[in-house]
């Protein structure tokens, strides 16, 4: 799967309601989901999805923990973008194109739904208005809070072969390879892993300090228990990582630095993923307290993990709020 980030979006969000499928209007062509992507990196593009799909991939342009711009209100939403033109004839949907692409897009979604347990069902206007969980259209959106005009993907979208396909048939077009004997099996990889703390903690001075957690992660049997600094897969995998650390006991306007970090399974640094580089400096309120939101996309695997790194140097005892999160929603290489 390509990764190219869309200029315009949101802040981070932890839980999701809706999936919601668009039509770009643009041809459903191989490299049409390369050609959309790119234009959401440009100045005027007005919006934002988190996937494009066309007849030959997916590009994923936002991580899931991200805010999009696709169908307003945005936050707690997945935006789906469907490559075509929205116009022509109703049949244009059986052909092979836009077939191989509603199987793709179908697996696509039987998966995010997975990953956020959202049911697999079409909502309707009343549904969505309700804050009822599911998938839907842009235009059930649009019809249901009037904070936009569009109405793709379009009265002539085939709703019940693709729930269908969500629903039942495995794609053709995106059955994953073999697995090495070596790798562990992907339905009993953890797909998300939450970490919160049972306590405040004292952060100590001088040091770049990785938070001991209390975590769960699931898998297809459910939530486990567990604890750790790391989120640590046992195989190699995509992971969307999201942190609201809050931090309190600082002098008003002293600076703190937060990052998303990966390091070697006995601790050593192998880089700051994100920011690039470098850790994110946060200055205090005028209560001692200072705030931050990370996320980031990064690789990680049995000898590579993430971990949230925090830094000060105040005289004060700083202490790592009990309200403080870290959140890793894990996929496979594809």
């Amino acid at each position: 799967m390509k990764d190219i980030r869309a200029a315009k979006h949101g802040g981070t969000q932890n839980s999701v309601t809706r999936i919601v499928i668009h039509g770009t209007v643009s041809p459903c062509q191989r490299g049409g989901a390369v050609n959309v992507a790119h234009y959401f990196q440009t100045p005027g593009a007005g919006g934002s999805a988190h996937y494009v799909v066309d007849p030959g991939e997916v590009v994923r342009c936002l991580a899931e923990t991200t805010v999009a711009y696709h169908a307003p209100p945005n936050t707690g939403t997945i935006g789906v973008e469907l490559c075509d033109p929205q116009k022509g004839a109703a049949s244009r949907w059986g052909d092979d194109d836009h077939e191989a692409m509603l199987r793709l897009a179908a697996d696509l979604v039987r998966r995010i739904a997975q990953r956020w347990d959202v049911p697999l069902r079409r909502l309707t206007v009343a549904d969505v208005k309700a804050g009822k969980r599911g998938i839907c259209g842009h235009v059930d959106v649009s019809k249901a809070f009037h904070q936009s005009d569009h109405t793709d993907p379009g009265d002539a979208f085939p709703w019940g072969h693709f729930m269908a396909l969500v629903c039942g048939e495995t794609p053709k077009a995106a059955k994953p390879a073999p697995t090495p004997a070596k790798s562990e099996p992907e339905e009993t990889m953890p797909e998300i892993v939450s970490l919160g703390l049972e306590d405040h903690i004292v952060v100590p001075a001088g040091v770049d300090y990785q938070p001991w957690w209390t975590a769960e992660w699931k898998d297809t049997a459910g939530w486990h228990p567990a604890g750790g600094q790391s989120i640590a897969p046992t195989v190699d995998v995509w992971a969307d990582l999201t942190a609201h650390v809050t931090l309190t006991g600082l002098v008003p306007g002293e600076a703190v630095r937060v990052g998303l970090t990966r390091h070697l399974a006995d601790g050593t640094v192998v880089d700051i993923a994100w920011p690039n580089g470098q850790l994110s400096v946060v200055h205090a309120d005028a209560d001692g307290r200072a705030e931050v939101d990370l996320n980031g996309h990064v690789k990680l695997s049995a000898t590579t993990r993430g971990r949230v790194t925090v830094r000060h140097d105040s005289v004060n005892e700083v202490t790592l709020d009990q309200s403080s999160l870290f959140k890793g929603i894990l996929h496979r290489y594809q």
